[in-house]
């Protein structure tokens, strides 16, 4: 079982539960929100640590898959986000706006299955659909990625319990790593050549828009 996400959400609960117990006699140091956005959906936990700075401890997730048909070639995408992030809010001016910075374990990944119908050139050598098979990728990201926003809204301000608000920032998501695999005769191929092409074309993508909504309740 991979422990990084484990990890961070121990250190992320450390740092509420401390805020916690430093406001055990306030009822108001904690909230809780589900929210939506760019990562999925989810949920975070807020903790007050002082008058103009909060912790939060969330995690997003979201799937999609999708079928279709491209130049005689049949495919299958699939896209799995999911997240878990440890931010810290400094809230400037005494009022709801924020700067946001911490970092997201980030165990998102893009898989892609393709059948071709006609012959498909791999390291320079044409195959035909029976030697290829079927051919299957994988892109993923760095495991830990950081992130720094802005954002508007402050569950611990005010008299309401009850409130909104949003997330907007970039994480830095790092250089996508392909990794390819076949199940026809060219399985025994190196594809290594094909990875590295794939990175290539797509290694400019390092930088992730996060936009998020949530609904927060203070208790």
């Amino acid at each position: 079982m991979d422990k990084k996400p484990t990890i961070v959400t121990s250190v992320a609960l450390s740092i509420l539960l401390f805020a916690a117990s430093a406001h055990a006699e306030d009822p108001l140091g904690l909230a809780v929100a589900p929210k939506t956005g760019t990562l999925g959906a989810g949920g975070e936990v807020t903790a007050r640590l002082a008058s103009n700075f909060n912790a939060r401890a969330g995690v997003n997730a979201f799937g999609l898959s999708f079928a279709g048909t491209q130049d005689d070639i049949a495919y299958n995408v699939g896209l799995n986000f999911l997240s878990f992030s440890a931010l810290l809010d400094w809230y400037l001016f005494n009022n709801s706006f924020r700067i946001s910075g911490g970092i997201l374990v980030n165990e998102s990944e893009f898989r892609l299955t393709a059948r071709s119908a006609t012959s498909y050139e791999i390291g320079g050598t044409v195959y035909t659909p029976a030697q290829v098979g079927t051919l299957s990728g994988t892109v993923s990201f760095d495991d830990v990625a950081p992130y720094v926003g802005i954002g508007w809204g402050n569950p611990f301000t005010g008299n309401r319990r009850l409130g909104f608000a949003c997330d907007i920032g970039v994480a830095y998501t790092g250089s996508p790593h392909v990794a390819l695999a076949a199940t026809g005769a060219v399985a025994s191929v190196d594809l290594r050549a094909e990875e590295r092409n794939f990175e290539n074309e797509i290694e400019e993508y390092k930088f992730y828009p996060v936009f998020a909504l949530s609904l927060y309740y203070r208790f």
